[in-house]
């Protein structure tokens, strides 16, 4: 009935009602919205919540990255199309497909050797959110946070000392990381031990404002002590800056 309807209505009305995720469109339609010449409705296919395996299949050879795209933000996506997206030339396909609740280490320990492109490089500079992303996957092992944590990119270490899989070793590594927002998400790890907390509320982080990001981050867990406290106010430069890290 619905191919019928598809075929009586016209493409451009048949997608306008079909494409709604309300309306449980059958995946025969889903196909002819994929084997059409615009791209909007080739993007609404692999939108809809009844999109397959094999749809999604289709769409990740799409020649329009947005297609790619959309295709690996979908929840039926599976372990193969992760992998193949991996290899897509577009950073955000690699992004969105890393992001899957169920990229496997294999696929987070591909995706940690990640590589921005040339254009990437030229116009926007180092990327590094396909790494980033990796790190912060709930299924990254220790292994991969040990890897992360040497990246030569600081959104990718900070990623790996917030990840609750984080180790009192890996935390305490990154207590040593010359990137203060390193070192702030580290102390932020609710694995962080009072030993952290002591080294980072004495560590000396150069600057008034990143001081005080440290120490917000010590009180606001709970495994601070009192007597830590009054070793950072002891240790603070002036009273304007113990007086506002301290509230």
């Amino acid at each position: 009935k619905q191919v019928r309807m598809y075929d009586e209505f016209g493409e451009d009305r048949a997608v306008s009602h079909f494409y709604d995720s309300k309306i449980d469109t059958h995946p025969d339609i889903l196909s002819k919205m994929l084997d059409s010449p615009n791209f909007n409705h080739r993007w609404a296919a692999i939108l809809h919540p009844n999109a397959t395996a094999a749809h999604i299949d289709r769409a990740l050879g799409d020649k329009d990255l947005r297609v790619r795209r959309a295709a690996m933000e979908h929840p039926n996506a599976t372990a193969a199309h992760i992998d193949r997206a991996l290899g897509d030339e577009d950073e955000e396909v690699r992004y969105n497909a890393i992001r899957q609740p169920n990229a496997t280490a294999a696929h987070i320990d591909r995706a940690l050797g990640d590589e921005p492109s040339e254009y990437t490089r030229t116009i926007y500079g180092a990327d590094q959110n396909v790494r980033a992303a990796a790190a912060k996957h709930p299924n990254a092992t220790a292994a991969h946070i040990d890897r992360a944590l040497g990246d030569e990119d600081d959104q990718v270490r900070a990623a790996a000392a917030k990840h609750p899989n984080a180790t009192a070793a890996h935390i305490d590594r990154a207590l040593g990381d010359e990137d203060a927002d390193v070192r702030i998400a580290a102390i932020q790890n609710p694995n962080a031990t009072a030993a952290h907390i002591d080294r980072a509320l004495v560590g000396g982080l150069g600057g008034p404002l990143q001081r005080n990001g440290i120490v917000k981050a010590a009180l606001h867990g709970e495994v601070h002590a009192a007597a830590q406290v009054i070793k950072y106010k002891r240790n603070m430069g002036n009273l304007q800056d113990r007086d506002v890290a301290i509230k």
